[in-house]
């Protein structure tokens, strides 16, 4: 779609029709909350952008579309350049908690100057997607904060936004913004997009040729000679092709022609669309008027001649220029259709039907056949010029045609035999411009054409089933970067040569050959330690001159080298002696620029320099005197007092834990650079503390009581678990916060009161557990210990009503249970306890005759029991006493006075 000259991509298109509305509805934004603001910026800016050295990866798509528009205006590459509009807004508002909103955004506009590709507009894909920026705040014009932005995409409106907060002190109401070091990009994605717009709009200039042919073809048509209507029928199919093809490309719509056409492709397409109509109508009125048509030529070169016109385009594809060849070859390559082959066939045997031949005789009877001949003859002739592409193109061709089926017998020749021969050719072709290569000593372009021929191959596997040629090739490249690379380090360009051995390693361990190696790893070590030197020797050269910027690059490269080969490289003396003098230049530089900022009062950055000064002089042991550590004391006394300030900031806001690191870390720096007895910096930390001991007592004070009051709850409702867990959470607080006047006795005394009472509900629960899942000596374990419990503490026993033991299980269903149970309290001599279960029995109306038994037993071992301790007892009074004169028990009855 084109809109004012520009074609918009689809992935663009909102964002370039939204742009001056959004421009505006920013500005509405700002103004209708400027009662807020205290700062509100709007800029209007462009950025050229061009060739960048820096090898960096938010250059590389830049680089290519300079590269590719260059390419075709045939310009030089460092003067093309784009220019990209944008704009952006800054704001700074203040709200009632202490913190600063700071807000940015930018625009992207439209990109202009070199943004042309054979006429056509590409700037829509030349739009920078990513931005990255610096942004700094301002305090009374000085620096506050600073903020460093990557990566930051533009929204589909073409926006982007970056918002954060800071905190501000109220003594201070001027603020502003800086964007600095702004820098516009693109992913490496827009590469791929960039490529499929130039190859169509390279296909629409080849259109225009391709139609231009066409057209010029008609000159040639003898349409109203009657002894060649046969030719004419097969050139004018042959351009009905070619109409058809080049009328459906896809460059139309995607490119928008129909609405911007600079080379006149409709028209040219309408002017061959009317010559063919005009032709076509011509002859077949020519062919209507016959009764008997006179062949010149025989069937064999009516074949000749549709492949040399099919042929056409494939040829012109290897004379016109590297970026229209693939429309031209695309147009040389046919994919038949059954129903065309078959459309096309009839229209022969009309014309020989005219020419009163026998039926047996017409060309569907053969035709095809002859062309698939014809084809591999031509295939052939390709081959032997070493035109290997065009060879696959026409056997390609031939083989779709045999697929059709529109043959009266096999095909002729094996055409995968041929397809093999063009495939290899191709693959031959790759190698040879390699070892041309080679010779020229243009290793980058043999490397690139071995990997083309890598690739080949595995693609033509089937045809070319080894890779050995091209393993032979690149341990032939191999050798020669080795060569080269010594006899770099002979010359010293020892970055060169480690270039050489580098790819001779890559190259080697690619196809797995290491019988190099040990060449390799010779030069590597030789190149390594020259560049080394020779890196530390230019380092102190430039020291010499006074260039330290250039020697501390120069040094760095040599410490690169130096980490990155430990076993390969030693640190020498002259690397120690230069790397000490650089960085004592930025030593005393860093000093200075300190010194300024800390004559400005801009205390962050003063620290900033003069802490990196302290690394430097720790890691070199510079003579200083404490210098540096005293000036970055004198610095952190205002520092420490404004992170006082914002810690008290975070106080009013509630959040004393970040209050609490800023006192921490202004504690290790009063100590680090001996502030104790400085009286500013102890008194606002003491203050500071103060403050946080009073928030956190306030906050305990209150956590304290709500326990408490939550404990009491408990109690009253009789859930004395959960109640002592809150009193143990107290206890737990105070003994965090011990100064903080806590009510914990009254806590305590709550605690010792209730946690027997807790613990029996907690031994309740247990005794659930076990009986659920058929523990009965454990149940019997933690009823027992809850009857202790009961027994010991009158809170047990008066605040909890006593748990009989049925109580924990139903009866009818855990009969057994019961049994096992009594059994265990009989062991014990627990007798009152099993008369108890049976007196349970009775009462949820158990049958005494099933508890015959049970009762039996029981009597037996009392009897027993009850004559050791009283020999003169009465049975039968005893008996009315257990049984309470019940008859249910009449088998213990019985049982215990005949047992007396």
């Amino acid at each position: 779609m084109l809109i004012a000259g520009y074609f918009i991509s689809k992935q663009k298109l909102v964002r370039f029709f939204i742009l001056h509305i959004l421009l505006v509805l920013t500005t509405l934004h700002t103004n209708g909350f400027a009662s807020d603001s205290i700062f509100d910026s709007n800029e209007n800016e462009e950025v050229t952008i061009g060739y960048n050295t820096i090898s960096a990866d938010n250059n590389k798509t830049n680089n290519y579309f300079i590269k590719e528009i260059t390419k075709s205006n045939l310009s030089d590459l460092y003067k093309t350049v784009f220019t990209f509009e944008y704009s952006y807004e800054t704001s700074i508002k203040k709200n009632n908690n202490g913190v600063l909103n700071i807000h940015t955004g930018l625009i992207g506009g439209k990109c202009s100057g070199d943004v042309f590709y054979k006429g056509f507009n590409v700037s829509d894909i030349m739009i920078p997607d990513l931005v990255d920026f610096e942004l700094i705040v301002l305090s009374n014009d000085q620096f506050f904060e600073s903020i460093t932005v990557k990566g930051l995409q533009f929204d589909s409106g073409n926006i982007v936004k970056h918002d954060f907060n800071l905190d501000y002190f109220e003594n201070t109401s001027n603020y502003s913004i800086k964007l600095e070091n702004i820098h516009f990009y693109s992913p490496i994605g827009d590469e791929d997009e960039f490529d499929q717009r130039i190859k169509l709009i390279d296909n629409y200039v080849a259109s225009i040729s391709l139609l231009q042919n066409a057209t010029n073809r008609f000159d040639s048509i003898d349409v109203q000679n009657s002894d060649v209507v046969l030719d004419t029928y097969i050139e004018l199919n042959e351009l009905n092709r070619i109409y058809k093809e080049i009328s459906k490309c896809d460059f139309i719509d995607e490119l928008g022609i129909r609405d911007n056409d600079p080379l006149d492709y409709f028209d040219m397409l309408t002017k061959l669309e009317r010559k063919l109509t005009s032709y076509r109508s011509v002859y077949n009125q020519l062919l209507n008027s016959l009764h008997g048509i006179k062949l010149r030529e025989n069937l064999a070169n009516c074949a000749t001649k549709y492949v040399d016109l099919v042929s056409r385009e494939l040829e012109m594809s290897q004379l016109v220029t590297h970026d229209l060849s693939p429309l031209f070859y695309s147009m040389g390559r046919i994919d038949y259709e059954n129903s065309e082959v078959t459309e096309f066939l009839l229209g022969m045997d009309d014309i020989y039907s005219k020419a009163n031949m026998p039926y047996k005789e017409l060309p569907s009877e053969s035709f095809t056949d002859l062309v698939i001949q014809k084809y591999t003859e031509k295939a052939e002739n390709f081959i032997l010029d070493q035109k290997y592409y065009l060879a696959k193109g026409l056997l390609l061709n031939a083989q779709s045609l045999e697929m059709t089926g529109v043959t009266d017998s096999p095909a002729i020749v094996d055409l995968d035999i041929m397809l093999s021969k063009a495939t290899y050719g191709i693959y031959n072709s790759y190698l040879h411009i390699t070892d041309r290569a080679i010779e020229i000593g243009n290793y980058e372009l043999a490397e690139r054409y071995i990997e083309k021929a890598k690739v080949f191959q595995l693609q033509n596997s089937n045809s070319i089933i080894s890779n050995a040629s091209v393993k032979r090739m690149m341990e032939k490249l191999i050798t020669l970067y080795i060569y080269k690379g010594d006899e770099m380090n002979e010359y010293k360009e020892y970055d060169k040569a480690l270039y050489c051995f580098v790819k001779a390693d890559e190259i080697s361990n690619s196809i797995d050959r290491y019988n190099f190696s040990y060449e390799i790893n010779r030069g590597q070590r030789e190149a390594v330690n020259g560049l080394y030197t020779k890196k530390i020797l230019e380092a102190h050269n430039s020291l010499e001159i006074g260039n330290f910027d250039d020697a501390g690059s120069l040094i760095s490269q040599a410490n690169s080298l130096l980490k990155n080969n430990p076993t390969v490289i030693h640190r020498t003396s002259s690397f120690i002696e230069v790397e000490k003098e650089i960085n004592r230049h930025f030593y005393e530089e860093l000093i200075s620029e300190g010194v300024v900022f800390l004559s400005k009062s801009n205390y962050e950055l003063a620290i900033e320099k003069l802490t990196k000064a302290e690394k430097l002089n720790y890691r070199f042991m510079f003579e200083d005197s404490g210098r540096v550590k005293d000036l970055i004391a004198s610095s952190q006394i205002p520092n420490i007092q404004r992170q006082c300030e914002i810690s008290k900031l975070y106080l009013s806001r509630n959040e004393p834990e970040k209050a609490k690191v800023i006192y921490q870390n202004c504690l290790q720096i009063q100590f680090k650079y001996d502030l104790v007895d400085n009286s500013e910096v102890q008194q606002s930390l003491t203050y500071l503390n103060n403050e946080i001991f009073a928030k956190d007592c306030a906050y305990s004070n209150i956590q304290f009581a709500k326990l408490l009051g939550h404990s009491e709850q408990m109690i009253s409702s009789g859930d004395y678990m959960k109640a002592v867990n809150m009193l143990n959470k107290s206890d737990e607080l105070f003994e965090e916060n011990p100064y903080c006047g806590l009510n914990i006795r009254h806590a305590r005394n709550l605690l010792d009161e209730y946690s027997p009472a807790a613990e029996y509900q907690t031994l309740a629960l247990d005794a659930h557990k076990a009986l659920k899942n058929g523990d009965h000596e454990i149940f019997l374990d933690i009823y027992k210990k809850m009857e202790t419990l009961s027994e010991n503490y009158d809170i047990v026993r008066s605040r909890i009503e006593p748990m009989p033991l049925h109580y924990l299980f139903t009866v009818k269903n855990n009969l057994a249970l019961l049994e096992s149970t009594m059994e265990y309290y009989q062991m014990n001599d627990n007798y009152d306890i099993a008369l108890d279960i049976l007196h349970v029995l009775e009462n949820n109306d158990i049958s005494s005759k099933n508890t015959r038994g049970m009762q039996v037993e029981l009597a037996e071992q009392m009897v027993v029991y009850d004559k050791s301790t009283n020999k003169t007892s009465n049975p039968k009074q005893n008996v009315e006493k257990y049984t309470e004169g019940s008859t249910w028990f009449r088998h213990f009855k019985k049982a215990y006075i005949e047992n007396w």
